[in-house]
């Protein structure tokens, strides 16, 4: 009605008018359809309840059981050899059958990959510049340890004890044996230089329990003064109450405040310096403009032996020169071929490549293998024609020279491709029929003394 009275009134906002129209008609299809999905879902639910007369099935299955004897021969005992199947049997079979050989368009590609990785020129440099910072490594103080190791690594240094678990397996041994300021290396591992130095080791915690309260005002002057006044009541009020009715993270201060346990290798350089200095139950704050955190240690793990260690990596990338050789040597290759795919297997064993095969690629394969970046390779293949050669790819870290060895549009696969499916079925057949004729008019006893394997179920 106030829809109808709306219509006839010029005073009416006709915007207004519009939106209340809209608006009813969601109301209307809201109702419209809740109605029916109520249906709906009233008869699934009772679709999916047992009848009685499933109900009645099921209990008289459930009543009787019954013991089989059965005498069993595989199909392997008899010969394939001694199983004539004639080509006109396959034929008919493939005839009956060929919906299900039914295929989507694929190829065969073989390719050949570059990898692109230092060679041993590349090794080489990076060994003789890691040797000469260890020089200057072992020999200076703590004092110029962190430029040290930040002007020559291209890790930076972290200012940290760490753990037995939190140093790498190849310098784990050293860290824990070594004296102060001895120095250990180079290592060479995963492509890349280490030299270690032991700058000191200490018995303490390797992770704390921590508790928190989130302080967030408009201005970090009343930030400071919140701050203030959460502390001051600290000193009479348990922290987790504090927490529970101050913390501005409402999900944590329902629990208390509570973070759990913290390995104390995760937290930041400013929060593990007074994470380390607090004592257990001592409120201490990090601030940040408008917000601020009050945190207490509320546990500690049992000291344990934990070293400062101090690492130089030098990872050894593929040079310029290094690259340029690899790049000509597929260019080379893929110069070799003149297109001709026959010369592919050939021409790849007279240069010691291994040749890789990718049969049945889809078209919408992402890669070949797991090669990077190789979603190109197969763009360019079903362009192609069987025999074609290839220029270079580059994908990702390698380069990939290929060829079509083969391609199937879309259709149907050919009677020979499943020739010896086709077969293998029908000699199946066969051989059923065969012991159709071994089984027929003879007993258990009699089977089994023919040498049968007899059993129950």
């Amino acid at each position: 009605k106030e829809l109808e009275s709306a219509d006839g009134n010029k005073n009416a906002n006709p915007e207004q008018v519009v939106l209340m129209k809209n608006y009813w008609k969601f109301i209307e299809t809201n109702v419209k359809f809740g109605s029916l999905f109520e249906k709906y879902n009233t008869l699934l639910t009772k679709s999916l309840v047992t009848n009685t007369k499933e109900a009645q099935f099921a209990y008289n299955n459930s009543k009787y059981s019954v013991d089989v004897l059965y005498a069993m021969k595989p199909y392997f005992t008899i010969a394939d050899s001694t199983v004539k199947v004639a080509d006109s049997d396959v034929e008919a079979l493939y005839k009956k059958k060929k919906e299900q050989f039914k295929q989507d368009p694929y190829v065969d590609i073989d390719f050949v990959v570059f990898p692109i990785k230092p060679s041993e020129e590349d090794i080489d440099a990076v060994r003789k510049q890691i040797e000469t910072a260890k020089v200057g490594f072992a020999a200076v103080n703590d004092s110029l340890l962190t430029d040290t190791v930040n002007f020559n690594s291209d890790v930076p240094y972290r200012d940290v004890f760490l753990a037995q678990g939190d140093i790498p397996s190849d310098l784990r041994d050293f860290a824990f044996s070594a004296d102060r300021g001895v120095v250990f290396g180079p290592v060479f591992v995963d492509n890349t230089f280490k030299i270690a130095k032991v700058v000191d080791t200490k018995q303490m915690s390797d992770s704390v329990k921590l508790s928190f309260i989130a302080i967030q005002e408009a201005t970090a002057e009343a930030t400071k003064a919140k701050v203030d006044s959460v502390l001051g009541l600290a000193k009479q009020t348990p922290f987790a109450t504090l927490a529970q009715q101050y913390s501005a993270d409402k999900q944590s201060g329902s629990r208390g405040g509570d973070i759990g346990w913290v390995r104390q290798v995760t937290l930041s350089p400013e929060l593990l310096r007074k994470v380390s200095a607090a004592a257990i139950n001592e409120p201490f704050v990090m601030s940040q403009g408008s917000a601020a955190s009050i945190f207490v240690v509320t546990e500690r793990t049992k000291p344990v032996k934990m070293v400062k260690l101090a690492v130089i990596e030098r990872n050894v990338a593929t040079s310029n020169g290094t690259q340029a050789k690899i790049f000509q040597e597929a260019k080379q290759f893929a110069g070799l071929l003149s297109g001709n795919g026959s010369d592919f297997d050939k021409k790849a064993k007279e240069k010691n490549y291994q040749v890789i095969p990718a049969n049945t690629i889809d078209r919408n394969f992402p890669r070949l293998l797991n090669i990077p970046e190789t979603r190109q390779v197969i763009r360019w293949a079903f362009d192609s024609k069987v025999g074609a050669t290839s220029d270079v790819f580059e994908c990702g870290d390698n380069l990939v020279v290929a060829t079509v060895k083969r391609m199937n549009k879309e259709g149907y696969k050919t009677l020979d491709e499943v020739k010896p499916q086709l077969l293998s079925e029908l000699r199946k057949d066969k051989k059923f029929d065969m012991m159709k004729g071994l089984f027929a008019g003879k007993t258990i006893d009699g089977l089994r003394e023919e040498g049968l394997s007899v059993d129950t179920v």
